[in-house]
């Protein structure tokens, strides 16, 4: 037996490409998942409406010993093509002797990826020029702040830590501009830059939220003076913030972003009259 032979036994026979008519592709319910989902729902419709041939991945479809075809992977992709009024889409066909094996198939297609993260998301939207990202690295770069494309790095006792003026927290920073605007995200970021030091990191999500939260309340209307609240801010480190905002939640019912802005709020009213505090 040859070596090509011998390899050709160990990983099966390829596949071929085809187009094939949507009509003639079926789900095979015992093993896919539920497309009716609200959360499949929502994808199959963003798909649709943003239909893009560059971005479509031929779908995996198994061809059983009885000449039907059943989608492996891509039924999300299948039905968005289908309310696009598509009559073909490419396919890579496998012969599937069982369908034992087109389970097998469809458990290592979704289990042998490495999803992509948010934070390598915003620097693909920024290589492509989404306006929304490149409003978020104008933002970072005038607070002095950088965006990583790994979320994490490894300390010295093998735990995960930020740098300071790294923001990680992508998600929740777009969150905050839709929510509060871009001024307050601004003003808050800048202010955390400039609370911290060479060993602090107050650009957690809770934590950045809550200071946008102070921003997007008092930041524009005379009561908030930025250098108190950069100086109220560097009296605790990120663990004793923490610590305050856990015993206020412990007796108020708020979540953590708010509880930051309340305890913050708090330390910064500390001896203040009535007109000048901020009463988160």
């Amino acid at each position: 037996m040859s070596q090509e032979d011998d390899e050709k036994q160990t990983i099966g026979e390829p596949g071929r490409l085809d187009w094939m008519p949507l009509p003639i592709l079926a789900i095979d319910a015992s093993y896919q998942r539920d497309a009716a989902s609200r959360r499949s729902s929502a994808l199959i419709n963003r798909i649709a409406d943003g239909f893009d041939w560059s971005q479509l991945q031929p779908l995996v479809v198994a061809e059983r010993p009885d000449g039907t075809y059943f989608v492996v992977d891509g039924q999300h992709r299948l039905a968005a093509a289908e309310k696009c009024g598509v009559d073909k889409l490419p396919c890579y066909i496998v012969p599937a002797t069982a369908l034992s094996a087109e389970a097998n198939s469809f458990v290592g297609i979704n289990k042998n990826r490495v999803n992509i993260t948010p934070l390598q998301v915003y620097h693909a939207e920024l290589a492509a020029g989404d306006p929304a990202a490149m409003q978020v690295a104008e933002i970072a770069q005038e607070a002095g702040v950088t965006i990583p494309k790994n979320p994490t790095v490894v300390g010295p006792q093998n735990d995960r830590v930020t740098p300071p003026k790294v923001l990680t927290c992508i998600s929740r920073l777009k969150k905050c501009l839709l929510t509060f605007g871009a001024d307050a995200v601004k003003d808050a970021m800048i202010a955390l830059v400039e609370a911290g030091d060479d060993h602090s990191n107050y650009l957690g999500a809770s934590f950045l939220e809550g200071v946008v939260m102070i921003y997007a309340r008092h930041g524009f209307n005379g009561v908030l003076d930025p250098d108190r609240l950069i100086e109220t801010i560097a009296e605790r480190d990120d663990d004793g913030w923490k610590e305050a905002c856990q015993n206020l939640r412990s007796f108020e019912p708020v979540n953590v972003s708010a509880g930051y802005a309340k305890v913050i709020g708090k330390a910064y009213d500390k001896n203040l009259r009535e007109g000048s505090r901020l009463n988160m």
